[in-house]
This record gives C-alpha cells, structure tokens and sequence, in this order.
C-alpha cells in the first residue's frame, strides 16, 4: 500500500466551463512534486476552451472524459469510481493547492496511518487570488457534526476504502454534498487535522456557492435537511443560526436587511462613529 513510505494519492478534478482559472488549478496539481500521484479530470462538455487548455497536459493526466453530467457531485462520482490512490483528495478547476501540499498530506499519513481523513488549512481567494480570509480549524466532531463545515475540499484527503461503507456524493445535494460526506465518514472512521496551508478556495461571482443567481431559500432549506439527516437532536445549533434566515428570505426582506445595513454604515461613516 505504502511504497517508499508514502500512500498513492488520486485528486479529482471536476470541471465546467472554467477557461480562466482551469490552467492555474492543473498546474497546482502536476507541479507537486510527489512520487505516488494520480491526476483525474472528469469535464461535464465544456464549450469555452476548457478542453484546449486540458489538451496541452493530456500527458500529465492519467484519466481524462468529457460527457454530460448531473451536476458537480455527479462529476466528482465519477472521479471517485475511477480513482486507485490509497487516498483521494478533489479539487474544483477554478481552486488550486499550495506548493508542496501533497508532500505534506503523504509524509504525514506515512507516519499516521490510522488516519481515514487529513484535512488542512485553507486560503479564500477572489478572482485574482488575493487571500480574503483563512479556514484554519482543529477537528471537533460534536461542531463538525452540529454546528458548521469546516473542513475545506480544496485541502482535505480521505481514504478510497471508506467509500466502500459511506458511499458517494449525494447528487441530490448542491451546497452540502462535502459536508455530508465528512459526516458519514466522521461516524466511523478517525479524522485528523494538519496544520499547514494545503489548498486555496477562489470565491467570485460565478461559484456555486456565492454565485448572483444562487437561491438562498434552496441553499438553507438544503443545510436544514442533510443536518436532520445526521442529528437526533429537537434542535441542532446549525439549525437554531438557519432557520431565522428561512423566514427572511421567504418572505424576501434580504434586500430590505442590506439596504438598512448600507444605511447604517453611510451614516457612521459620516458621524465618526464606528461599525463594528
């Protein structure tokens, strides 16, 4: 399994329509210098110039399709299916890891092999890749579980063989799917934090996550039922932060609550005052 000491690790690498950032993300990836790397690029038929820019690497990537897909999880699936590494890592075409990130995830599971998933730091960068905000968060079972996900995709590893008893990407989930998945893996396998900066997260206005067309009802309808899904509790605090936000957007007053905000701020700034 451990050939020279460290694990095979598999990064999937999903992709749509992503020419402006899918180049900077490969080469986050072939540029590792790790010995024990598979590279796998599941596109959903790209129209863009995502596939020309995949064409110049073909011979630094192991598996590489371009059909039709359900959505991002779908893609991703297939990527997991298909990959052969100890450990599998992916990595959205518009993200990228840091320099020698896998190095570090591959010395440090050499070392810890009881560990069924590593994650790390990670950077949120805009567009340009300024670094907005960090995502740094020793493991907490009880908080991953009941109050938020904070384990970032673009910097966390598990192990191939949990698929076999968790199962797959919910293709049913469009915000939650990773968070899911982190929680049913949590029930019975052994998670462990690394503290170093593995990964970046680009957040624009084209994400999933933060795009101008995301419905904020579906997306905390979503949150409230894959948390249902993994809680016995009445109530969980994920729940409690959410569900003042459901009433507010079903009845649209986030504009409202915005446009009191800017107010708010205009006038402190012409006061002197403070907004904290």
């Amino acid at each position: 399994m451990h050939l020279n000491g460290l694990p095979k690790i598999s990064i999937v690498m999903p992709s749509l329509n992503q020419v402006e950032y899918v180049e900077e993300a490969i080469l986050s990836v072939v540029r590792q210098d790790y010995p024990r790397l598979e590279f796998l690029v599941i596109d959903g038929g790209s129209t863009d110039g995502t596939l020309g820019v995949i064409e110049k690497y073909k011979d630094r990537i192991d598996y590489f399709i371009s059909e039709p897909d359900r959505c991002q999880n779908h893609a991703v699936n297939k990527g997991l299916l298909r990959a052969s590494g100890d450990y599998i890592g992916w990595l959205n075409s518009d993200d990228k890891y840091e320099v020698e990130a896998l190095m570090k995830v591959g010395q440090y599971l050499s070392k810890h092999r009881d560990i069924d998933l590593l994650y790390g730091q990670a950077a949120q960068i805009n567009a340009d890749g300024e670094i907005l905000k960090w995502h740094a968060e020793a493991y907490n079972k009880n908080r991953l579980f009941h109050h938020r996900d904070f384990i970032p995709t673009q910097a966390c590893f598990f192990r191939r063989e949990c698929l076999a008893y968790v199962g797959l990407l919910d293709t049913l989930l469009r915000w939650n799917g990773d968070w899911d998945l982190w929680r049913r893996i949590a029930k019975n396998y052994k998670l462990a934090y690394l503290d170093k900066h593995l990964g970046n997260w680009r957040i624009y206005q084209g994400t999933i996550s933060y795009g101008k067309s995301i419905s904020y009802l579906a997306k905390e309808l979503e949150t409230i039922r894959s948390a249902r899904r993994h809680s016995d509790r009445l109530l969980t605090p994920i729940e409690l932060k959410i569900w003042p936000w459901v009433l507010i957007d079903f009845f649209r007053l986030r504009p409202f609550l915005r446009w009191v905000r800017d107010r708010i701020e205009v006038t402190g700034r012409s006061d002197g005052s403070i907004i904290g």
